[in-house]
């Protein structure tokens, strides 16, 4: 009886993967992507930097100039009328217009990226906090089974009592059990709550009291092992080609001359002219923005790789944490397993009273303890993948 209780719960807690319902947690992620103002935001700054890179890189107007004048000659006192038109535009220089959308594309790459980098700390960090709530929630289970069983040595214990098998005391040490664990859940059912309401607060979303969330959510790990896509590199990397971009275009020497067409009527002439105006580079050659190109591209290369540096053992890290977590839990479960058989065997003989409710105490809390490990693990593994997942950009559109 013992043993199919303690089995049962075994199978609920730590084989869930062919009953769970995977949909659960994709359903909160996909409100909380359509809800969250933060995502929201990093939205709108793509699209202001689409716009802000249509203004950088368009022409500006014309300028037309009217003009009329009146003349007065000296010789004959008689007055003559003349009038002109003129046209001016701001012409920019292919190199410089290159340079213009170079930046414009880096701008909006970086906002994209932005965006990414948002949008996947966002989904890593909601998915540790439904890890917390999933442990809380697995370790309430554990606990209810505790008290199941704590119930049942109770219930014996009683009835040996009442027939002079065991002491008043041994009885009150069932007892106390008995109420130190509803104690245990109440508090458990308390940090599962808080727990709750902190992941649905995180998650931006509306719905607190219907949204019925389960625990066994597996987290899993494709086979790519490129940093490729890491989200805080390629972040990084369009903040480098952004910048670069920006000094570059900086440093042209000119950046623009006007040109202007011109047509006037006077009295004895029509004249026709054409002209450019145009900045003399004498005082100022830009040479300290060349400079500041070159010593932010040095920079941002230095701060890219190491970032890659960082990137590359901290995978190296969770790859061979997630091997020796495997084989963890594979050792807690087959001692687990010695520890339910244990455990039976001692109720059995509770019942004939072969074995003291002390020992009966401990072989139990060895049970849960291990129980209890085993969801660590299992919170270990989920987090470890969650982090994998986020190193290799796994959660990229």
């Amino acid at each position: 009886m013992i043993k199919n209780k303690l089995f049962s719960a075994f199978v609920v807690i730590f084989c869930s993967s062919q009953i769970l319902n995977a949909e659960d947690f994709k359903y909160l992620l996909d409100k909380a992507l359509k809800s969250n103002s933060n995502i929201k935001s990093s939205e709108m700054e793509v699209e202001l930097a689409k716009e802000k890179g249509s203004i950088l890189t368009r022409y500006d107007n014309p300028i037309v100039d009217f003009n009329y004048s009146n003349y007065r000659l000296k010789e004959t006192k008689n007055k003559e009328n003349g009038q002109g038109i003129s046209l001016t535009q701001k012409i920019i220089p292919w190199n410089v217009a290159n340079d213009k959308e170079r930046l414009s594309e880096a701008t909006i790459k970086n906002e994209v990226d932005k965006y990414n980098l948002d949008k996947q700390e966002f989904i890593k960090e909601l998915s540790i906090r439904y890890t917390i709530y999933a442990k809380s929630k697995s370790f309430l289970e554990v606990m209810k089974e505790s008290h199941k069983i704590a119930i049942k040595v109770y219930e014996i214990s009683n009835e040996r009592y009442k027939v002079g098998a065991i002491s008043k005391a041994e009885l009150l040490q069932s007892e106390i059990e008995l109420m130190e664990i509803k104690k245990k859940k109440d508090e458990l059912n308390l940090e599962l709550m808080s727990n709750y309401y902190d992941l649905i607060k995180f998650a931006g979303i509306e719905e607190t009291q219907n949204l019925d969330l389960d625990s066994n959510y597996k987290f899993k790990i494709t086979n790519n092992t490129s940093l490729e896509k890491n989200p805080f590199i390629n972040a990084e990397e369009s903040k480098k080609e952004m910048l670069l971009a920006e000094s570059k275009l900086n440093s042209n020497i000119i950046d623009s001359f006007d040109l202007t067409y011109s047509y006037s009527e006077e009295p004895d002439q029509v004249v026709n002219q054409i002209g450019i105006s145009l900045p003399l580079p004498i005082f100022n050659t830009k040479s300290e923005e060349s400079k500041i190109a070159k010593l932010t591209a040095m920079k941002m290369n230095l701060s890219v790789n190491r970032e890659k540096h960082l990137a590359s053992i901290e995978y190296e890290k969770l790859i061979k944490e997630r091997v020796l977590l495997d084989n963890l839990k594979i050792e807690n479960e087959k001692v687990l397993k010695l520890q339910i058989n244990s455990l039976e065997m001692l109720m059995e003989k509770l019942k004939i009273s072969q074995v003291s409710i002390l020992d009966i105490h401990n072989s139990k809390a060895k049970v849960i303890q291990t129980m209890t490990d085993i969801v660590s693990i299992e919170t270990a593994l989920n987090q470890n993948a969650i982090s994998i997942n986020y190193m290799t950009g796994e959660y990229n559109d």
